[in-house]
């Protein structure tokens, strides 16, 4: 074997090592520093206020530090939704960049019996999260609202971009008043003037995610809500 060809193994398995050794790396991140998802003060925050009534009532009727310390809201858990409704967290996602991040529950106050779907998806070039609020009853749901949690789109004040507020009010219209909840890029696009074409896409995914999820379980909101009732606070 010539000395060239030795250099060339070698350097082969120089780069198989070091791609081994970053896929451990990357493994230990997605397991020991994935961010937790939990029901905190800020959370609350963001669904009591965020959902806040026409006439400018919280989502409860209640100031946001009562609503937390006194769990008018709920997130479900994964033998919650598996023992309601036969799914769990997992069910609900599409990829590694488009899944349900948690479902909420208003378990009393003025908007008692909402559910509060947060989801993702990736728009130009970074993520979407999004959460969408439903009524459920008669034996069928409806979208409430949806509000933006959080993106970091960059496209400055451009009023072609439709997570600006009137734009992004527009789709949020549009959606609420289709019958059937669903609204293609290109309908967005036509009916808002945004031209961020990714940013629509990455925004009707996360959306679609939380619609697709309700559509699974709006059946079970019965059983959902005994598996709830079974347990004490959930709120630190």
């Amino acid at each position: 074997m010539t000395k060239s060809a030795k250099n060339l193994i070698k350097s082969i398995s120089v780069l198989a090592v070091i791609a081994l050794v970053c896929v451990a790396i990357l493994s230990f991140a997605n397991v020991f520093l994935k961010k937790e998802v939990s029901l905190d003060r800020a959370t609350v925050k963001f669904l009591n206020e965020k959902f806040a009534t026409t006439t400018g009532q919280t989502a409860t009727g209640t100031d946001s530090d009562t609503a937390f310390e006194e769990d008018y809201f709920v997130m479900l858990t994964d033998s919650e939704l598996s023992n309601a409704t036969g799914y769990t967290y997992k069910s609900f996602k599409s990829n590694s960049s488009n899944y349900v991040v948690a479902i909420y529950y208003a378990q009393k106050g003025v908007n008692e019996g909402t559910y509060y779907i947060e989801s993702t998806s990736v728009g130009y070039q970074n993520p979407i999260s999004v959460v969408v609020a439903f009524t459920v009853e008669d034996n069928s749901f409806s979208i409430q609202n949806i509000a933006v949690k959080e993106q970091r789109e960059d496209f400055g004040d451009r009023k072609t971009q439709v997570l600006n507020k009137e734009t992004f009010q527009v789709y949020v219209n549009l959606l609420i008043s289709d019958p059937d909840m669903k609204l293609s890029d290109g309908d967005i696009i036509a009916s808002t003037g945004a031209t961020t074409k990714k940013s629509v896409a990455g925004l009707n995914r996360a959306v679609t995610r939380a619609i697709d999820t309700m559509n699974k379980i709006y059946t079970k909101s019965e059983a959902l809500k005994t598996e709830i009732s079974k347990r004490g606070g959930q709120n630190e």
